[in-house]
Order: structure tokens, then sequence, then C-alpha cells
């Protein structure tokens, strides 16, 4: 059986965020700016910036945080090519030519730049760099506090600012439009290289030598807009990370994988795979251990194969550290440890069917239609779902992918719960899922046919 040779990611625990929500602003990708996978800070991805006509449009921030208040803008930033002499890489600017943040070389010597309007006219500051180098990572911090200004390198601060004019107040973070990667002019002086973990606060984050994050930033109450760079390489969707309920985990369609409308449950749209290669997944399901959990979703098979694996909770710490579940010979099976633990009654095509996975205390059960399919499997592991490097998979062999052993059909409605949700035979909702306190992550699998989006519900939009 070619499932004995599975490596297993498991289950664990999920902590839902105290944070006050807020609305999350719609990021636009223009010219080639994408999410790339060949460099990152966290996740696996960051954005990329090929320096000619590429940048992120945020719109008009100033109506979330007037542009004259105190504020952090951070990141992540990797040059793939440095300035020349006279010239910028601009990071962060709006349509007021004289607002920016970026990257100078002042003949020879790199410097920090920073141009904000203010009151009485315009206010230049720029700070001696330090040693820049391309294709290396540095985070930056810039920071307005009342009339100060500063700017942190990898957790210090830049000393010894040269300044042009008087800043009353500062017009500096936003206007009518709001770039990442380019200033005013969208032809010139834009950034080469790659960003992540963009971060805007309404607050004074750091006031003395910090070490920067070694995790990616978590939404909070002072978050005006947090982009993680999360996704499929050369993907172009940016998404606003809002914290509202929980942080938003959106699942990378491989291969195949897409949104059909020839079939649903709910919303008129499922996810379809066709076995050969087929999966989306995501890095960030976080751990539950020896916790609670269900793993549901409406299911539709249309094709009888040898093996095929509808999720995939697996890592590398071996076959002891987690479960998949496939079908194989007419019934859904949950796989442990190089045995089959739990096997469905028989199941048909064309059918669709709610399939549910619980564990409530040591107790593992299988429910199909709101029944029990087969026997209680008792176990005290650990569950380690989440893995940083293979995370959770749907619709594919996750160590194998793309050897025929893939999921044929259609799915709907998955939802991942930091809870036992069914502990008895129950009836499965007649509506498509909502977001509450315990769930994890929540696909609907809507969109236009073809569309290889897959939108986690975080109550968010």
């Amino acid at each position: 059986m070619p499932l004995g040779a599975f490596r297993l990611n498991g289950l664990g625990r999920y902590q839902v965020p105290a944070v006050t929500g807020r609305t999350a602003i719609t990021i636009t990708a223009n010219g080639n700016a994408q999410l790339d996978t060949a460099q990152s800070k966290f996740n696996g991805s960051s954005a990329l910036f090929d320096g000619t006509g590429d940048w992120l449009d945020i719109g008009d921030i100033t109506t979330v945080h007037p542009n004259t208040n105190d504020f952090t803008l951070e990141f992540w930033v990797r040059f793939s090519s440095l300035p020349a002499s006279g010239t910028f890489k601009m990071l962060w600017g709006t349509t007021n030519a004289n607002q920016y943040f970026g990257l100078w070389n002042s003949s020879g010597t790199y410097r920090i730049a920073i141009a904000v309007s203010g009151t009485d006219g315009n206010y230049y500051v720029d700070w001696s760099n330090g040693t820049t180098s391309a294709n290396t990572w540095y985070h930056y911090a810039f920071q307005k506090s009342s009339t100060t200004i500063s700017v942190y390198k990898d957790g210090t601060a830049l000393t010894s600012p040269t300044t042009t004019g008087t800043m009353t107040s500062l017009k500096g973070i936003s206007g009518t439009t709001t770039y990442i990667g380019r200033w005013s002019n969208a032809t010139s002086y834009q950034h080469s290289g790659w960003l992540d973990e963009i971060r805007l606060s309404k607050n004074v984050r750091y006031s003395s030598t910090f070490t920067p994050s070694t995790t990616p930033f978590v939404n909070d109450t002072n978050t005006i807009i947090l982009i993680h760079s999360d996704g499929k390489d050369a993907g172009t969707s940016f998404f606003d990370d809002n914290g509202v309920d929980r942080s938003r985990r959106d699942f990378i369609a491989n291969f195949n994988a897409q949104i059909s409308t020839a079939q649903s449950v709910f919303g008129g749209a499922s996810a379809l795979f066709d076995a050969s290669g087929d999966y989306i997944s995501n890095l960030l399901i976080p751990a539950f251990g020896t916790s609670d959990f269900t793993v549901e979703c409406r299911i539709r098979f249309s094709a009888a194969t040898a093996t095929g694996v509808i999720f995939d909770a697996r890592g590398t710490s071996g076959n002891s550290s987690g479960f998949c579940v496939y079908v194989n010979s007419s019934a859904i099976r949950l796989y442990h440890t190089a045995s089959d633990r739990i096997v469905s009654s028989t199941i048909s095509l064309n059918t669709w069917y709610h399939l549910a996975i619980t564990r409530s205390g040591n107790d593992h059960k299988m429910w199909l239609n709101g029944t029990q399919t087969g026997s209680t499997w008792t176990n005290s592991a650990s569950w380690t779902i989440g893995s940083a490097t293979l995370g959770f998979w749907i619709g594919d062999n996750q160590p194998f992918p793309n050897v025929g052993q893939g999921f044929n059909g259609y799915m709907d409605e998955m939802r991942i719960s930091n809870t036992a949700r069914y502990t008895g035979t129950f009836t499965p909702s007649s509506t498509a899922f909502t977001n509450d306190a315990n769930t994890v992550c929540l696909l609907h699998m809507n969109g236009s046919n073809g569309s290889t989006v897959f939108n986690d519900d975080n109550a968010s939009y």
C-alpha cells in the first residue's frame, strides 16, 4: 500500500486572538508586481517588484488614519539592485511627489531618505544607512511621534539625520492614493527587489533598540494595514490581514486545482480536483496538540481511484505525528502509522456527502451525513498539523504529489475547527457554514469558474 511511506503532519491547538476588528483595505497589484517564492522572510513567499512599473496601490488610507497622527511603517526589504548615484529606490509614496520613503544613493553613500509635507512646506530628512548590500534582507521601521521622525534598521536607530525645512505637522504616509514600491512618478525611482511583512500602525511601536520579530506580525488594535505577502508563486492577490475574529488563512492552488460552477452544495461553486497532482495548501494552520478538533467538508467523488487523498495533515516527524484521510475501494479511510484506523461504509460516485473527522478527548470518529461510520479510534497522540514547510494539503498526497494518488471530484464548505462539533448523530447544516470563535479556517469554495483563488472566510468580507 503506497500510503505506508507517508510522513505525517497532524492537527494542533488554535488560539483565537482578542483583537478589535477593522475593515480590510483593498490592495491592487500593478504592472508585474507579484508574489514570489524564491525569496521570503516568513511563510515561503514575498512581494516581488522588478523596478519597471510595478507597485501596490492601497488607496486613500487617510479615511482610517489621519496623516497628521503618529504612526510606525515597517517591513522587511531585500534589494535586487541598489540605486545609481543621485537616484532612489522608492519603497513607499503617495500622489504627492514630496511624500516618500526610500533608499537614496548620495554620491556613492546609501542613505534612507524621507520627504513629508507639513503645514509650512516640505520637510526632508535623510540618515546614513551604514553598510547596504543587494540581496540581503533588512528590517526598517519608520516612525513619527508628534514632530519627531526616527528610523530603525534591523532594530537599531539610525543617527545623525540631515534635515531640510521645518515640520509642524505630517502629511507623509498617505494621500489621494498611497503606493508601495513607487512614488508619485510611475516610471522612475521604483523599488527593485522584495518586500515582506509590510505593516503600518497608528502608534509608535519602538522607543529604543529592539530585535525585529522572528515570526510574522499579528494584527492588533493599532494595526492600520498588514500585508504578509503570502501565496502562490507569481500570484497577484495581496490581502490585508485585518485579524477579524482570527487571522485570514488563504490557501494556494497548485497544478489544476480550481473553482468549478458545474457542481456545488452552496454558493453556486465548489473546488474541482482531477487526481493529476491537484491540491490546495496552507502553511499556517496552527497546532491542536491533544485538544479537540473537527475537520469537515462536503465532498463528491467523480471517479474511483486506487488511492485518492482527500486531505493530508503531515509533517517531517514521521508517521507517529499525524494522519491523512483518503478514499480507496469505495470507502473513506483515516490512515495513521501504516494502518487504516477508521474505514467508512461504502460510498457512491456522483453523490454529495458531508464528511467530518472529530476528536473528543482521545476518541477519533468519522461521520458521513451526520451518522458515525466505521469504528471509534482511541489515540492519545499530540497532532502537529501546520508544519512551516509542508502545512495542510487538500486533494493530494503531501510527501508524494502528482503520483496518481490525488482526489478526483468536487469539494465544498471545507472547515477546520478547534472543537469537536459532533459527538452524536446530527443533521448536517442546510446552509453554508458561518465563521465563529471556534473556526480555524473556512473555505466556501466560491468564485468564478476556473478561478484559482481560495479565500478563507474570517468574517472580514
